[in-house]
């Protein structure tokens, strides 16, 4: 980490924890300079990753020159964009002109990326400051946010219980849990914006499948080249890049960068939502069941209806989501060097690789467009259901235990999955704690292209739960 006698000056205003949005007015305003923004946050970065093990890469002196280049704009009197010095990082599986791209993988040592993901080169476009690179599991191929070159990632949320903080965008979460960036980006297959949010108590959006440009992201690097996932296989056509922030007011700021359309906050009255408190296929923790029902109760006297309902077809989305996972052949990784050079979780997933026919392939996905139009043909305008069949687990929890029925990582997302399946936006929002300080989120699943609908109720059921508020069974 680079030096810099700005990163010494104090702010007058302390901006670490504040919403991006209100970040963003503060330096528009010039109630605070860009470049104390920027300084103060990398004191907190300083302070706090050797604990938290969130940031893998710091660009101090690249970060206050972009800084120093705002306040110059504003006191020469012109207009800046909307995100004009607000401080943000970036998940290592997704590219950032001249910053490393390792991915969390040993295989990857070195190699740094050519050029912008264009989902981070809007953001740069509407002002928002790169601050650096956070940890990842190994390509992303994990729920907890452990990686063979960085280590474990801890979740800010009570950090004495060595909590995980999620995965695989798991040092984003911790990163803007903690303060120390404004917001992250992460990216979402299986979970992984969605997830991590419900651990740390924040917010995230899963966009629809394409509404986002999904290049530069691992795996499906060519050596030399900008990363594009593979289209051929799920990852390749599910995966999706989302935004991480501390409210969903600035979620959808964030989102209306990101996709390049305004979202506004759509009229509610007339919505028909339903709620379910699990999937289907595995259990949930009591008492993250009773705070779905108590998010959605909340909702009665804002939208047309609220019915407890789960489409039958959400219970065959999960299973197909693992068939279809399970035929990747991974070549994108095998491409990049020997098995040996990868981690333990890559080597295992190498090892677990079958050859499938092309055939079996596309009846799969004929099987995914069925069950979609049947779902949608069933659905409410909105959809309430958890994140996870459990609040944050420990670090090196593996495998958890949920109503007597133990569970692996894979599995205590299943919800997640099923809406990844799905392709349908999901919004995050926090809704309650456990009386152990767990923060238990909700996903808000909407139709496709309505991230703004998503959005709107994610809004409503962050403003009526209580800060500190505790869910009992």
């Amino acid at each position: 980490m680079s030096t810099s006698s700005d990163v010494g000056r104090e702010a007058a205003v302390t901006t670490t924890g504040l919403p991006a949005r209100q970040i963003a007015d503060l330096v528009r305003r010039r109630v605070v300079t860009a470049t104390d923004v920027v300084s103060e946050h990398l004191r907190r970065v300083a302070a706090l990753n050797t604990d938290l093990n969130a940031f893998t890469a710091v660009v101090d002196d690249q970060a206050l020159a972009a800084a120093r280049a705002v306040d110059d704009a504003l006191s020469a009197g012109e207009e800046v964009p909307p995100l004009a010095g607000v401080p943000f990082s970036v998940k290592d599986v997704i590219a950032v002109s001249g910053l490393p791209l390792q991915a969390g993988s040993p295989a990857m040592a070195g190699v740094r990326a050519e050029q912008d993901a264009t989902a981070v080169a809007r953001l740069r476009t509407a002002g928002a400051i790169c601050l650096g690179k956070t940890n990842t599991p190994e390509f992303a191929l994990s729920t907890q946010t452990w990686s063979p070159t960085h280590g474990y990632t801890i979740n800010p949320i009570a950090p004495h219980q060595r909590l995980s903080p999620g995965g695989s965008s798991g040092g984003e979460s911790a990163a803007v849990a903690s303060g120390m960036s404004a917001f992250g980006m992460g990216t979402d297959f299986g979970g992984s914006v969605r997830w991590p949010a419900h651990c740390t108590g924040i917010a995230s959006l899963r966009p629809g499948v394409g509404r986002v440009p999904a290049d530069g992201q691992l795996p499906g690097l060519v050596p030399g080249q900008h990363p594009e996932l593979d289209a051929d296989s799920a990852q390749g056509q599910l995966q999706v890049v989302g935004p991480i922030a501390r409210t969903i007011a600035d979620v959808r700021l964030l989102s209306e960068v990101l996709l390049g359309e305004s979202l506004g906050t759509p009229d509610v009255s007339g919505l028909r939502v339903g709620w379910c408190d699990d999937e289907g296929t595995m259990p949930v923790d009591a008492r993250i069941r009773a705070a779905v029902a108590q998010a959605a109760s909340s909702l009665a006297d804002r939208v047309a209806s609220v019915v407890h309902d789960r489409p039958e077809t959400l219970t065959a989305a999960d299973p197909l989501f693992s068939e279809l996972r399970a035929t990747d052949q991974q070549d994108g990784i095998r491409a990049l060097a020997a098995p040996e050079e990868f981690g333990p979780v890559v080597r295992q997933l190498l090892a677990s690789v079958r050859p499938v026919s092309r055939e079996h392939v596309e009846r799969l996905w004929g099987r995914v467009r069925e069950l979609r139009d049947t779902f949608l043909a069933q659905m409410a305008d909105v959809l309430i259901l958890p994140v996870s069949s459990v609040a944050a687990p420990a670090t090196e929890a593996w495998e958890v235990d949920v109503e007597g029925q133990t569970l692996d990582g894979w599995q205590i997302v299943s919800a997640c999955r099923a809406v990844t399946l799905l392709g349908l936006p999901a919004a995050v929002a926090t809704v309650g704690a456990l009386p152990d300080e767990r923060p238990i989120g909700v996903q808000v699943v909407a139709r496709p292209g309505r991230e703004d609908v998503a959005l709107a109720v994610a809004e409503l059921l962050e403003n009526s739960a209580l800060n500190g508020t505790e869910v009992h069974s």
